[in-house]
């Protein structure tokens, strides 16, 4: 992806900034149809999972953004994949298949549309900007690529250091209001202003062999640059 945003107005209470952001799109897919009626062999099954192939799609996508800056706050619009973008996959066999709900899934799966959402933020911070608190909301709920659907809420905190080799510590919590409504816990470092690292963690638990497990955990790192 790639960012661009300027300031518009200059105000008494603040400052009106602009932006979009233009992206590549990659999308991969793979998928194997099993009949659970015919399940008498679970290592081919695994097997056909493991060495299914992946189709990919490739699109452009682009978001608009609006921010409103004053001294010690801000508050953010966003309006993510405004073109849709749209890809198309050649779909699971239907070979054998009667039902008519069935189908209609099949079918469901062969095209995957990146729809449109809008997302709010606002923040609050001290007038040295080392301390921060940031919330979040997904206006609207939306599906990805395996038609699982989420709309977010989130809040965090964060403290920014003068130190060169820890620059940023932060801490946050958010729920998926939709869908499987999971919620998480989550923790980063940003280490010389521009290596980030970031966990995260579900609240929710899961059985495993005896063993309590999280439903859901994550870890991102990424690299961040403003020019």
């Amino acid at each position: 992806s790639l960012n661009y945003a300027r300031p518009v107005g200059d105000f008494a209470a603040g400052q009106l900034h602009l932006g979009t952001k233009i992206k590549y799109l990659r999308v991969g897919l793979s998928q194997v149809g099993i009949r659970f009626g015919d399940v008498t062999d679970s290592e081919k099954i695994f097997n056909d999972l493991k060495d299914a192939e992946f189709e990919h799609e490739d699109n452009v996508g682009f978001d608009l953004g609006a921010a409103w800056q004053g001294d010690i706050y801000h508050l953010g619009l966003a309006w993510v994949n405004v073109n849709q973008p749209e890809f198309k996959f050649s779909g699971i066999s239907q070979e054998g298949l009667q039902k008519a709900n069935i189908l209609s899934e099949i079918k469901d799966h062969k095209k995957y549309v990146m729809e449109s959402q809008a997302k709010l933020s606002a923040g609050l911070f001290t007038v040295d900007k080392r301390w921060s608190m940031n919330m979040g909301l997904d206006v609207n709920g939306v599906e990805d690529v395996m038609l699982d659907a989420s709309q977010w809420a989130n809040v965090s905190g964060a403290y920014n250091s003068a130190n060169r080799y820890f620059s940023a510590v932060r801490a946050g919590y958010r729920q998926n209001l939709i869908g499987t409504e999971l919620s998480y816990i989550s923790a980063g470092l940003t280490m010389f202003n521009f290596l980030n690292l970031d966990v995260a963690s579900s609240l929710e638990t899961v059985e495993i062999n005896d063993t309590t497990l999280p439903r859901s955990f994550a870890v991102n790192l990424g690299i961040a640059q403003s020019f």
